[in-house]
């Protein structure tokens, strides 16, 4: 499988592209306005990236969810909420 695209808001409301690449579980973030890239590892094989405003911050956080257990992980946060069965299909806005 190669790099599933994400978009992401920053900071500052601004709305970002990244990849995450699952052979290696690292997201690689683009900052549209300064071209900084990052590589961020999170996740294992086999997990579901997303990102999403889990807190009401106003800009998104790594998450990635677990099919196999249906646990959705923050990097942010560092925390964990089981949300969903394993057949269940991990959705964003």
């Amino acid at each position: 499988m190669g790099d599933i695209p994400l978009t992401y808001r920053d900071r500052l409301n601004r709305w970002n592209i990244a990849v995450w690449r699952p052979s290696n579980s690292t997201f690689y973030p683009r900052n549209i306005n300064t071209g900084a890239t990052a590589a961020i590892q999170w996740g294992e094989p086999g997990d579901v990236p997303r990102f999403g405003d889990t807190d009401g911050n106003g800009h998104d956080e790594y998450i990635i969810w677990r099919p196999n257990t249906g646990v959705w992980w923050n990097l942010t946060t560092n925390s964990q909420i089981q949300w969903g069965l394993p057949s269940d299909l991990a959705l964003s806005r």
